[in-house]
C-alpha cells in the first residue's frame, strides 16, 4: 500500500451543522467533490478537520462516513493525534476495524517532550499499527505547544523504519526539509510529504524528488495542485510556470488567518465555489474576517480566467 500513498492527499475538512455537530451529508458531498477532481488520497482527521476540538467517537464518526463514502476509490489515511497514547492507540484499533490504508500521528502537545521520549512514543504507536504505514506529522511551527521533530529523529526515525514518511507543514528549507531529504539512507523508501506551497517550491527548485503533498488548499482547487503535482514530477516546464503561481497565490490565501482561521478561509471559500455546506467552525475557532472575502473572491476570479475554478454545481 505505501507505494500508493503519494500525490496530492487533502486533509480533509469536517463541514458541521450551526449546533457544531457533524454534517454527514456535507461531509460526503465534499470527499465526492475531492475524489472527482483528481486527489490521489484523503487524508481524514488532520488539523484542516479540527480534530483537536472533538472528541473521540466524533473522530470514529467521521472516518467511518469518509471510508463509507469513499469506497476504497484512493487511500485513506487516518490521523490519530492526541495528547493521549491511550487515546491514539484507540483511534488506531477503530481505523484497522474500519479499513483506513495508514495512520498519521504529531508529537502529542502540551508538555514539550525530548528526541528519547517523542521516539518511544512514534514507537508505541508503530507496535500497532499491525502492517499499516506510519507516517510522522510535524506541525510546530503553526503549533508551538507541540515539540518539534528534528531532522536527526526524523532520519533515524525513518532509517529504522519506525515510520514510513512525513508530512511537514513548516517553511525552512535549509535547516529543516533539505536536512530530512539529503539524510535518509534510502530515500527511495520513505515518502516525504510538503505540508506548505513554499516548501514544495524549494523541493522543486532544487530537483529533489516530489512524493506530493498534504495541503488545506487541495480541499479548494483540487485540479490545480494536481496538475501542479503532475507538472513538478514530469519536469513540464510549460505547466509549471502556470500552475505554480497561482498555487502559490492559494496557499497565500489559506495562510490570510493565521493557522487558527484556516478552517474558516477553506469553509468560506467551499461556500463561494457552490458547496451546499455551513461555514460554522468548532469554537473556539473563530470565523471569518471580513477583509478576507475579497482575498477569496479574486483567487476564485483568477482561477476561473486560467480554467482552474472547480466549480460544484
Amino acid at each position: 500500500m505505501l507505494e500508493k500513498i503519494e500525490g496530492m492527499i487533502p486533509p480533509v475538512i469536517t463541514p458541521l451543522k450551526e449546533d457544531e455537530s457533524i454534517d454527514e451529508e456535507g461531509l460526503r458531498i465534499v470527499v465526492d467533490f475531492l475524489v472527482d477532481h483528481g486527489v490521489y488520497g484523503l487524508f481524514a482527521l488532520g488539523s484542516a478537520s479540527e480534530f483537536a476540538y472533538m472528541d473521540l467517537l466524533e473522530r470514529i464518526q467521521i472516518i467511518k462516513i469518509i471510508q463509507d463514502q469513499l469506497k476504497s476509490r484512493v487511500p485513506l489515511l487516518m490521523g490519530v493525534s492526541d495528547t493521549s497514547l491511550k487515546n491514539s492507540l484507540k483511534l488506531i484499533k477503530e481505523g484497522l476495524e474500519i479499513g483506513v490504508d495508514g495512520f498519521v500521528a504529531t508529537v502529542p502537545q502540551y508538555f514539550l517532550l525530548d528526541n528519547r521520549q517523542i521516539k518511544t512514543y512514534f514507537t508505541d504507536i508503530k507496535k500497532h499499527c499491525n502492517d499499516k504505514p506510519l507516517f510522522a506529522y510535524d506541525v510546530s511551527e503553526v503549533v508551538p505547544t507541540t515539540a518539534k521533530l528534528s531532522p536527526k529523529l526524523i532520519i533515524e526515525l525513518l532509517d529504522n523504519k519506525i515510520i514510513h514518511g512525513m508530512k511537514y507543514s513548516g517553511v525552512l528549507w535549509e535547516d529543516y526539509a533539505k536536512l530530512v531529504l539529503e539524510g535518509v539512507s534510502d530515500r527511495d523508501s520513505i515518502k516525504f510529504f510538503a505540508g506548505s506551497e513554499i516548501i514544495t517550491r524549494k523541493i522543486y527548485e532544487a530537483g529533489f524528488q516530489f512524493d506530493g503533498g498534504i495541503y488545506s488548499g487541495l480541499n479548494l482547487f483540487p485540479r490545480l495542485y494536481v496538475d501542479t503535482f503532475k507538472a513538478i514530477t514530469l519536469k513540464d516546464e510549460s505547466l509549471i510556470s502556470k500552475c505554480l503561481p497561482l498555487f502559490l497565490n492559494s496557499g497565500g490565501l489559506i495562510g490570510a488567518m493565521g493557522s487558527a482561521g484556516t478552517q474558516s478561509v477553506m469553509k468560506e471559500t467551499l461556500k463561494a465555489i457552490g458547496l451546499p455546506i455551513s461555514a460554522k467552525v468548532r469554537s473556539p475557532l473563530p470565523p471569518l474576517k471580513k477583509r478576507v472575502h475579497k482575498k477569496i473572491n479574486n483567487l476564485i476570479e483568477k482561477l476561473s480566467k486560467e480554467g482552474y475554478l472547480d466549480k460544484y454545481e
